[in-house]
């Protein structure tokens, strides 16, 4: 032992070498060596990157005000806090290069500190490896970030009214599903928001069963058959006007959302050379009129009740206002160890990344971590087209001599050649 060494080089050469002189010698040497290692516990304790016990690290990160979370290691936790440190100190804490430094700093430690070096498809270094957008080999920082919204209005008769609302920073364009339903067909169905004063008029019918996608890019079909081309667009709708055939301009636009709260109103309304005997209006009606209900609507403003004859949806996406979404791509995991381990990682480094996002942004702003799996999508819809199994019907002679060439048909079979059928 060193201190033992030490001790009896001090002493004379006679004693040094004495057997029974360094047995006693070894107990004090022995009781400094253990003071070493306490001493050493002690220098490490006081040293974030050295100490060896997470509570030690916790009580020199406790001065940043940066307790452990109930899921981290002391790897885990001394990378998060040194990360959270650097966006801090070198880039102000809420900017957005900070809030990206700590996604980065964060990575590239965590894979040091748990042996897994590749929790993710591509890991940001630099700002130049961050996309607005996401993408499959790429980590995405995006601000204000489009969410998508679906309202469900549901069945809809005639001079109904319905709210739609956009919680976003922008307008927002809106596409409409109409579903034909078992009192159709519905006729010459106009979509009108009277916040805006936009209106859609599709000019022909909506079958039952069938379906009219109203779409936020302008196009309109009906089941698998365009028809854009039987789509009009009215910009200045006012109720109780009509509008001219110069007004009702071909589609290409979509109705739009204002910010807020939108009124929209649905009403069908009779066009030359389309479709509607007793469903459409032939006049432009006002906001007052209504169907007819007791206790509900004006005796001498009001039309017979209608059920309704289609079922309306709405989507949009709206541009979410005081949000931050980091996407990062994770489609494969490379480790060397077995995968369940490296899963519950990357797992718990997701739940990391949104608690130190939440930490460094303004108060107020949302922020998301989206670890985006890999996937290919193709849209598809289906279309019923026919239904199965057929089934064939026969028949067979009576008996009789002679078979007659033709049965009875009204205005199809003369009446010396028609037959009982």
């Amino acid at each position: 032992m060193a201190h033992a060494a030490r001790i009896t080089a001090r002493l004379p050469a006679l004693y040094a070498d004495g057997e029974l002189v360094r047995a006693l010698v070894s107990h004090p040497a022995l009781a400094c060596e253990i003071t070493d290692e306490d001493v050493l516990e002690i220098r490490r304790a006081h040293f974030f990157d050295a100490a060896l016990e997470l509570t030690e690290a916790a009580g020199l990160a406790a001065l940043l005000d940066l307790p452990p979370e109930p899921w981290q290691d002391l790897g885990a936790y001394r990378s998060w806090v040194h990360a959270l440190r650097e966006a801090t100190l070198d880039h102000g804490a809420v900017g957005v290069r900070a809030l990206q430094v700590f996604v980065e700093e964060y990575l590239s430690r965590l894979t040091l500190a748990t042996g897994v070096p590749g929790l993710f498809t591509a890991i940001p270094d630099r700002e130049s490896d961050w996309d607005a957008e996401p993408a499959t080999d790429r980590a995405a920082f995006t601000e204000n970030p489009k969410r998508e919204i679906v309202a469900l209005p549901g069945a809809v008769a005639p001079l109904a009214r319905f709210n739609l609302r956009n919680d976003g920073l922008d307008p927002a364009p809106v596409g409409f599903l109409l579903t034909g339903l078992a009192d159709g067909p519905e006729y010459v169905p106009v979509l009108v928001n009277l916040t805006t004063g936009n209106a859609l008029v599709h000019l022909d019918a909506v079958p039952v069963g069938q379906r009219l996608w109203l779409t936020s890019d302008g196009r309109a079909a009906l089941e698998n058959h365009d028809v854009t081309d039987r789509v009009r667009r009215i910009e200045q709708v006012e109720p109780g006007q009509p509008w001219t055939p110069a007004e009702a301009l071909p589609a290409g636009q979509p109705l739009t959302l204002a910010r807020g709260d939108n009124d929209l109103w649905f009403l069908t309304v009779a066009h030359h050379d389309s479709p509607g005997l007793d469903r459409v209006l032939l006049a432009m009606a006002d906001l007052e009129l209504a169907q007819g209900a007791y206790d509900a609507a004006r005796l001498d403003h009001a039309l017979f009740a209608q059920e309704p004859a289609v079922a309306v949806s709405a989507s949009w996406h709206e541009t979410t206002p005081a949000a931050v979404r980091v996407t990062l791509p994770a489609g494969t995991l490379l480790t060397r160890h077995d995968a369940d381990p490296g899963l519950a990682v990357r797992e718990q480094t997701g739940t990391a990344l949104a608690a130190g996002l939440a930490r460094l942004s303004v108060a107020g702003v949302e922020t998301t971590v989206d670890l985006a799996p890999f996937r290919e999508t193709q849209p598809q819809q289906a279309y019923l087209t026919g239904r199965g199994p057929m089934i064939i019907r026969e028949g067979g002679p009576t008996g009789a001599d002679s078979l007659p060439e033709s049965g009875g048909l009204f205005d199809v079979t003369p009446f010396e050649d028609s037959t009982f059928r």
